[in-house]
């Protein structure tokens, strides 16, 4: 089995076979009609007829004096059956480094009811392809603050799934924890880099108050993404 693999490596590793795959699979084709459409020699040419024999991909038919190679249709079956397993291992293994690779940032006000959930949304929005995203306050809370919930659904951003959360509802350790400022004081949060936006509670004001702060959050939270995205944090 293993050999087998190696040998579909060895094939696919070079243009040139891959090329000659090609051209034969159109039909049969002698050794002088391949040399005309590769710019190859003679003895690199019957070296890649070699390897493609050894591996099963070619046949040859003896026609008085010329002996024309065919490909096996079986096996290119079982190229593609191969290729096949190839993408769905390349993109399974790219999905697992993904989310390997992707940043923990946890968003923390005193009631996770409108600044974060905020921040929140505009992370899952624009930066869920290098962000884990994460919020939570500080003091329990019985929910998100109507107004912060439909001004965010006032520019398509539908936050209905959304609760207010406490740091024991998120992970224990973050890459980033932003606290949105305005008293807020975290107990100790494990985390490589911590910054305070510096944010006013819009909670009591207007629902121009409100749209102001989400402005400001969405602004931080593009800006957040690009630094994570050039590798500055």
């Amino acid at each position: 089995m293993y050999e087998d693999k190696a040998m579909m490596f060895k094939v696919l590793s070079d243009q040139n076979r891959l090329k000659i795959l090609e051209l034969l699979i159109k039909g049969e084709t002698c050794g002088c009609d391949l040399l005309s459409q590769l710019s190859i020699t003679q003895p690199t040419l019957s070296y890649h007829l070699k390897i493609l024999s050894e591996a099963g991909f070619l046949k040859t038919v003896v026609n008085g004096n010329q002996h024309n190679k065919y490909v096996n249709k079986e096996k290119l079956e079982e190229l593609e059956a191969f290729l096949k397993l190839l993408r769905m291992s390349y993109t399974t293994c790219w999905y697992i480094m993904e989310e390997i690779m992707k940043k923990k940032v946890a968003f923390v006000c005193v009631h996770n009811s409108c600044r974060s959930i905020m921040a929140e949304g505009f992370a899952n929005l624009n930066g869920s392809d290098v962000l884990e995203v994460y919020s939570a306050g500080t003091e329990e809370y019985p929910g998100p603050k109507p107004m912060a919930l439909e001004v965010m659904e006032d520019l398509g951003i539908d936050m209905s799934y959304t609760r207010s959360k406490l740091l024991s509802d998120i992970p224990s350790s973050v890459d980033i924890l932003i606290t949105m400022g305005c008293n807020v004081v975290c107990p100790h949060v494990p985390t490589k880099h911590k910054e305070d936006w510096g944010l006013d509670d819009p909670s009591g004001g207007s629902k121009s108050d409100f749209e102001k702060t989400r402005d400001l959050i969405n602004d931080k939270v593009i800006d957040l993404i690009k630094r994570v995205k050039a590798g500055v944090l």
